[in-house]
């Protein structure tokens, strides 16, 4: 019965850390070859900004895609005040004054962007742990800045608006907002304590720049279903000018049969793991 146990555990391991789960691809028809990479949003740019391969792929790009590039802030900034925060302790207020950005005002914020944030944040410093910085230009941020100064042609997948829209229908889709504030609270008072977040075994993976994908799994989230099918018509597009393209979306955006490795396979492109 051990040895069973042990069989299986060495062959989860190899398969968990095996090229086959890499988050970066490259993608291949004819003689043009082009990139996909998974990004994580709560790793900043000092997780990639080192990597050879990935920067080679991306010098080797004409034309790069990324979710959005448009700045959020300006668009939250311009609303009238919901003054969501006013639900918050003095305490509560303090520490997410530590938590959202200086430039932006955590009175425009909608309580689904308030928990995002406050998430995003407990994920990062509890599963970034020695790693964790108060870095905040994101993988995405990096690849935004790294491709406009070398003169790529950086093209955002949907606008930022559709972005926020997005965070606010299916974000936290069925909690109404007193559920919400309490989530909110509580994690509050979690990062207060110095707790640990428990979500963090898709960040560990991550750390070594893999992912256990689903390709065979049939799901239906509106979410992911709605961007991949709206941003894979622009990147087929570009795909077929010839021109060799990188695209850097949220790595969920990559899994599934819903996934645009998936779709672009489907449509004759050969995707293929790179080992980082």
């Amino acid at each position: 019965m051990k040895k069973i146990i042990l069989i299986f555990v060495i062959l989860f391991l190899n398969s968990t850390y095996s090229q086959e789960n890499s988050i970066f691809w490259k993608i291949q028809k004819d003689s043009i070859i082009s990139y996909i990479i998974g990004t994580n949003h709560i790793f900043d740019k000092t997780f990639i900004e080192k990597d050879s391969t990935i920067i080679s792929a991306l010098d080797k790009s004409s034309i790069v895609f990324l979710e959005n590039i448009e700045s959020k802030d300006s668009i939250i900034n311009s609303r009238s005040n919901f003054n969501y925060i006013d639900n918050l302790g003095n305490k509560d207020r303090k520490i997410l004054k530590e938590i959202i950005d200086n430039n932006l005002n955590s009175n425009k914020l909608t309580n689904r962007e308030l928990h995002l944030k406050v998430q995003s944040y407990w994920d990062k410093k509890s599963c970034l742990k020695d790693q964790f910085c108060s870095d905040k230009i994101s993988m995405d941020g990096f690849i935004k800045n790294y491709s406009q100064k070398n003169n790529k042609k950086v093209i955002g997948l949907e606008k930022i608006s559709e972005t926020l829209n997005f965070i606010e229908t299916e974000y936290l889709k069925n909690a109404d907002e007193s559920k919400i504030v309490a989530s909110l609270i509580y994690k509050l008072n979690e990062i207060d304590k110095g707790s640990i977040s428990k979500n963090c075994t898709y960040n560990e993976l991550y750390k070594e720049k893999k992912c256990n994908y689903n390709f065979s799994i049939e799901v239906f989230d509106s979410l992911l279903n709605t961007r991949n099918n709206n941003w894979f018509i622009q990147i087929q597009k570009a795909l077929e000018t010839n021109e060799p393209i990188f695209i850097a979306v949220g790595l969920a955006h990559l899994d599934f049969k819903i996934g645009l490795i998936s779709m672009l396979q489907e449509k004759g492109y050969v995707v293929t793991p790179i080992n980082l």
